[in-house]
């Protein structure tokens, strides 16, 4: 039998059916116990292989431990709809802003389809435009974290962190963060453009962080910062560099000037 991965206690080998995995496996587990046989006496050999998922479609990435897909039997049961498994990816992650996880998992899900790098690219095109141009509602780029200590035991001030040090000292010195808060990278349009950095130093700010979203709307209204949507097109593509990776294929044609002409418009 093939292994095509293996990560701890995981193996995944391609099977014609789900019958064929069963039968694979019990045989498995009859040659695990002839070679090491239990000596024990335990009431269960201490090494059993399980039937855990059947994937319809699986994509696996190039760093261990990362692969997405669809599963349509899994714990002895089959499934009415396939379900959509992750592991390894950013869409997992709690602290990931919105708009991020989204682009992530459609491209995730394109992936273990098979659609092709000319599919994928096109959507990431039009995802990275979009954002480009700000058609995005602001709360997809909001951002929520905390501090874990305080202000002045950071050795760097950056992101959210950073943000923090602008709101307490240029938005609301009378009420600063000293716990949670959502932040934003922004460009400063007018007012304070600076942070002050615990070395005494000082540095441009790119992020403002508050305590509740509504105290952006004013900022924003008022034409004193906007989001930096150059900063999150990027960022949001990005994450699809390691299905990129993993398939062989070009990120380049993502960023390209969509009234640009590629070669196959040219024939």
């Amino acid at each position: 039998m093939k292994v095509i991965y293996a990560h701890t206690d995981s193996l995944f080998c391609p099977v014609e059916s789900i019958d064929h995995a069963k039968d694979t496996c019990n045989y498995l587990n009859q040659q695990v116990r002839e070679i090491f046989p239990n000596i024990l006496g335990l009431d269960q050999h201490p090494v059993t292989l399980e039937f855990e998922k059947f994937y319809s479609s699986l994509g696996i990435g190039i760093t261990k431990n990362r692969n997405a897909g669809f599963i349509s039997w899994k714990d002895g049961e089959h499934l009415d709809e396939p379900e959509f498994v992750v592991t390894g990816f950013a869409v997992k992650k709690s602290t990931e802003i919105h708009i991020a996880k989204i682009i992530q998992e459609m491209v995730l899900k394109m992936w273990a389809n098979g659609k092709t790098e000319k599919e994928v690219t096109k959507y990431l095109k039009q995802a990275y435009q979009n954002i480009k141009k700000g058609k995005i509602e602001m709360d997809s780029f909001l951002k929520r974290s905390r501090l874990r200590k305080s202000i002045n035991d950071y050795a760097t001030l950056a992101g959210g962190v950073a943000g923090a040090v602008y709101y307490n000292t240029h938005l609301n010195s009378s009420d600063p963060i000293t716990d949670s808060f959502i932040t934003i990278k922004c460009n400063i349009l007018s007012g304070p453009k600076t942070i002050p950095l615990n070395d005494g130093t000082s540095r441009v700010a790119t992020y403002i962080s508050v305590k509740e979203k509504n105290e952006l709307l004013p900022l924003l209204d008022e034409g004193k910062i906007e989001i930096d949507y150059e900063y999150y097109a990027g960022y949001c593509i990005n994450k699809a560099e390691p299905i990129y990776k993993a398939m062989g294929w070009d990120m380049y044609h993502i960023y390209a000037d969509p009234k640009q002409k590629t070669l196959e418009d040219w024939f």
